[in-house]
């Protein structure tokens, strides 16, 4: 399945929608409980699971937690179980393009 992603150096762990959970087959209730806070200061509560992630050439072993309570309109990649994968990871705006390295 593939979908997308916003980078998020300031999220601390990979948050997806569980729609995604859903259209992936998983049933949440197996998933292991986390708790992490968002950005806002609100708690969002997880269902996680590790997946084999592909991003370019790049794959890798990652957790991700799936979140009823995740309010914004995309899934979120973070330090742990994505950027933590990486030597680099950096933003060139001007070019739109983001440099994934290991």
């Amino acid at each position: 399945m593939e979908t997308s992603a916003y980078l998020d150096s300031g999220a601390a762990f990979n948050v997806f929608r569980t729609s995604e959970a859903v259209a992936l087959g998983f049933d949440l209730s197996d998933g292991r409980q986390r708790s992490v806070t968002a950005g806002d200061g609100k708690i969002l509560n997880c269902r996680v699971f590790t997946l084999m992630m592909e991003i370019g050439p790049y794959r890798f072993n990652g957790e991700i937690g799936f979140s009823r309570d995740l309010r914004v309109g995309f899934n979120l990649l973070g330090l742990n179980g994505f950027f933590d994968h990486f030597r680099e990871v950096s933003f060139q705006h001007s070019d739109r393009r983001v440099v994934i390295r290991r």
